[in-house]
């Protein structure tokens, strides 16, 4: 037979081999893929498939995504793939229990209607243009959750955010909070009407998501079904409350502490202000904190004029930026911990600062930091003076980051080696679980709240955020805190955004120079048009016209040599990335081809030597 047709032949068969197998790979290994991600960006968490096989009835999925409006979108129909692409290894993994609907709400229609009427938030485009990419899931029961907007900047939770709808759906009893305080956040009980007066607003917030139960201070053991602590300035607990807590913690218990140098909020001689003032106004854990691997300095409290916030002083009425008194935002943050994920503003109000002990076994993760120039302060300097301005000088340098908030995991041993009883638990079968921070004040309604004249309070930092995120993380199940948060989708080029810092900073001189000299240049020509406008005859001197030309030719000058020095900032930077286009454009699919070519030489050669 003619070689040309057995060749076509043969051609054909692959063909067909090839459309077969794909049909028969789409219709029995559907979802089958290998991750080769570098943080198994891919790979479902443990966690999450015991979540995913929890639910007893089914649960409802409808996914709202503008398909249409976001064509000419890239960036937000990518994250929108990679958002269904989860929801859809959600239900595949569900065994039929979660039934995926993804729904295009378009303009002016009913499934439009129907997203904002369930709580779906829509993003403007433009002043006619609306998109939607969120999630609404419901059970058996009608119980409805929604994710209102799947932000890109929350990624790395994708997972985690998912897979706590559907534990809420799945598990729809309420967690209980139990609470040690010796500050009085939850204000007078009244015996008449069975509930709370004058209570902190957090305590409200904490109120409306977790069945609360307030705890002694003196218990020998935590009671059954409290599903987190909440530990707010301990104040000299007994041994066997401490021993409570330890015990409670080991055993998989999660737990928030709050401790403080100095606690404006605390009264502790009440009446006498001055006297209040110069009492202890101190908590410790002492020695639970430094058995988990931390200690907070005594006597010490954080400082940083770099995020000092004005507060009011008795001898005036402006308010005054005390560096004491602290306002974190933006990187202040750990961005990769589902407590300050999210979280843009905070105030704290004479915190102290964290640090490691030595030796410890544990996992210290900072969770809020303070900057560069973040230092201390004695406590003394702060109860006795009165002008916060006179602070300033005498903050002693930290030389790098002081850190007001930790996440404590890892292994630990109970701070308690001499009981010996069977029920002892000698050191933690799983990682613990515990959040500390050392400050409390942060918790009053004036820190991070402004009242309003209509009555209620408005927020003006995300305090309350924070307490509500990191409980409702800890009071989660253990499937639940299990799940680890994801690397980024997008992968940033990290030379390319370090040589742009490089060449900032050895720019950064010549720019402002430049800049400072064209904002004046601009000044003096605004000055000589007023002139010109002040004057009857709408006319220039001499001498004003002379003047307003040099001006002008001057800013032409300096605007051009501006032009070309941020030009060179970015002239080895797109170098890079033109190298980098071609080598990966160009060069990589080269190599694959040379390496064919030469893979069909070699097979020629072999088969020639062959015959």
């Amino acid at each position: 037979m003619n070689k040309r047709y057995l060749t076509i032949a043969g051609l054909f068969f692959l063909a067909l081999l090839f459309l077969n197998f794909t049909f028969l790979s789409n219709l029995f290994i559907k979802g089958a893929q290998i991750d080769l991600t570098e943080d198994k960006l891919y790979t479902m968490s443990d966690g999450t498939k015991k979540i995913i096989a929890s639910p007893d009835e089914h649960i409802y999925f409808n996914f709202y995504f503008s398909d249409k409006n976001t064509k000419n979108n890239p960036y937000i129909r990518s994250y929108a793939l990679r958002v269904k692409e989860m929801l859809e290894k959600y239900a595949a993994l569900s065994n039929g229990k979660i039934r995926l609907k993804v729904i295009d709400p378009e303009p002016y229609s009913e499934e439009e209607d129907s997203a904002v009427n369930l709580g779906i938030k829509p993003v403007p485009v433009n002043e006619e243009l609306n998109i939607y990419l969120g999630l609404v899931a419901a059970n058996a029961v009608d119980q409805i959750e929604v994710i209102d907007f799947f932000s890109p900047a929350r990624e790395s939770f994708l997972e985690y955010d998912i897979s706590r709808l559907i534990n809420k759906l799945a598990n729809a009893k309420t967690k209980t909070l139990g609470i040690i305080s010796y500050i009085p956040i939850y204000g007078q009980y009244n015996y008449k009407t069975g509930g709370y007066e004058n209570s902190y607003l957090i305590f409200d917030l904490l109120r409306s998501q977790f069945n609360i139960k307030l705890l002694n201070t003196k218990m020998d053991k935590v009671p059954a079904g409290i599903d987190s602590l909440l530990i707010i300035h301990p104040k000299n607990l007994p041994q066997n409350t401490l021993y409570a807590i330890d015990q409670y913690v080991l055993n998989g218990g999660r737990a928030l502490v709050m401790l403080d140098p100095f606690a404006e909020i605390e009264v502790a001689v009440a009446g006498n202000t001055l006297q209040d003032r110069m009492s202890d106004k101190s908590s410790n854990l002492s020695p639970l904190l430094e058995n988990w691997g931390l200690e907070m300095p005594k006597e010490q409290v954080l400082a940083d004029n770099n995020l000092a916030f004005p507060v009011g002083v008795s001898y005036q009425k402006r308010p005054i930026s005390h560096p004491s008194a602290l306002q974190f935002v933006d990187d202040a943050f750990n961005m990769d911990d589902l407590a300050t994920n999210g979280i843009k503003k905070m105030r704290l109000f004479h915190s102290g600062y964290l640090k490691p002990v030595k030796n410890h076994s544990t996992e210290l993760i900072p969770l809020i930091q303070g900057t560069d120039e973040s230092g201390t302060l004695p406590l003394e300097r702060i109860k006795y003076t009165v002008n916060p301005n006179e602070l300033r000088s005498v903050i002693e340098p930290a030389n790098g980051r002081l850190t007001a908030a930790y996440r404590i995991t890892g292994t630990a041993k109970s701070a308690f080696p001499d009981k010996h009883s069977s029920e002892h638990i000698a050191k933690s079968k799983s990682p613990i679980n515990v959040i500390v921070t050392a400050d409390v004040d942060m918790l009053h309604d004036l820190i991070w709240t402004q009242p309003q004249e209509s009555g209620g309070f408005m927020p003006v930092a995300e305090n309350g955020n924070f307490i509500l995120n990191t409980l409702e993380y800890l009071t989660g199940n253990t499937e639940l805190i299990s799940i680890r948060n994801r690397g980024k989708f997008t992968r940033p080029f990290t030379l390319l955004n370090e040589m742009r810092k490089d060449a900032d900073k050895k720019n950064y001189k010549t720019v402002s120079e430049l800049v400072t000299k064209l904002r004046k240049i601009e000044a003096d020509i605004l000055a000589i048009q007023e002139q010109k406008k002040s004057r009857t005859d709408m006319a220039l001197t001499p001498d004003q016209e002379n003047t307003l030309k040099n001006a002008q030719r001057e800013q032409k000058l300096v605007t051009q040599k501006l032009r070309a020095v941020r030009h060179q900032l970015n002239r080895d930077i797109e170098k890079l990335g033109t190298w980098t286009k071609i080598i990966n454009i160009g060069l990589i699919p080269l190599l694959i081809a040379i390496l064919g070519l030469l893979a069909a030489i070699i097979r020629v050669k072999t088969k020639k030597r062959g015959q």
